[in-house]
């Protein structure tokens, strides 16, 4: 049973607010107690009700937008394995559940235990020891100039696997293989897969995307001395290198999980490709 729900929404978004206020009114109806994203609630001017995301802990999060707005509440929450309704407001929202006019419907289901949940994998991000968030979709590493051809070393237990030229390379989840790396010519991993897709962004030499099993990290190097790049989160975090860095990547011990109401993968990849 879930007793506390936290909204989550773009406030300059209106018809977003505007649903998050019927999503808020139909929680209240029901006795549930619910809690808004901070800028969210000064947008519906209920300051009672405000919680930072990095502060939000309850039983289920309610994102009403994008996949963006997941990927921005998936690495600011305080428990990433939080269950997530998410009501698509974007164009594709591959990561959503339902629609619009679908959300209350949903939330009643989800109210009265008629749901499943879908754990998903999520990498673990460590650049010299330090750590940084998880990323559900991706960690894409880049030139910090548009166009700026890079080369990189990629190690798998200690051993050379690869070397590419390229404008960056992404490291995806089965996830986050519907999205940036899709688009970069990588495939789709069936979401239960225990791997993660390696796929060259514009390749200048002959690289092609690798699926690699997620049993052991991949180490991710600058080629050139002197280098310097920028590795990416989910869109959502950056954080320079150089040469001489690791970008150690592997699978993270944490989860994100959504609450599916018999929605199929492939309804969702059509939606992502556009097969209406």
């Amino acid at each position: 049973m879930f007793k506390t729900v936290g909204v989550v929404s773009k406030p300059e978004h209106a018809p977003a607010v505007r649903l998050s206020r019927d999503i808020s009114r139909f929680l209240e109806s029901k006795g549930v107690r619910f809690f808004l994203e901070s800028k969210l609630a000064l947008a519906m001017n209920q300051p009672s009700h405000a919680v930072d995301l990095e502060k939000m802990r309850v039983d289920l999060i309610v994102t009403v937008g994008g996949d963006g707005t997941i990927l921005k509440t998936g690495i600011s929450v305080p428990k990433s394995e939080t269950p997530i309704l998410a009501v698509n407001m974007g164009r594709r929202g591959f990561l959503t559940e339902v629609g619009p006019s679908e959300a209350l419907a949903a939330l009643s289901r989800c109210l009265s235990g008629d749901y499943s949940l879908e754990s998903c994998m999520k990498l673990r991000l460590n650049v010299d020891g330090d750590r940084l968030p998880d990323a559900l979709n991706e960690i894409l590493v880049t030139s910090g100039f548009p166009s700026k051809i890079i080369r990189l070393k990629v190690l798998r237990e200690g051993f050379l696997s690869l070397q590419c030229e390229a404008d960056g390379v992404i490291i995806a989840t089965p996830v986050g293989s519907t999205a940036h790396s899709l688009s970069a010519g990588g495939p789709i991993l069936d979401p239960k897969a225990k791997a993660f897709v390696f796929t060259p962004v514009c390749p200048l030499t002959q690289t092609y995307p690798t699926v690699f099993s997620s049993s052991s990290p991949l180490q991710v190097k600058l080629a050139d001395k002197e280098a310097e790049a920028v590795v990416v989160v989910d869109g959502q975090c950056q954080r320079g290198i150089s040469s001489g860095d690791v970008v150690s990547v592997s699978e993270s011990e944490h989860k994100a999980t959504f609450v599916r109401l018999g929605g199929r993968l492939s309804r969702r990849v059509k939606r992502r490709l556009l097969f209406f």
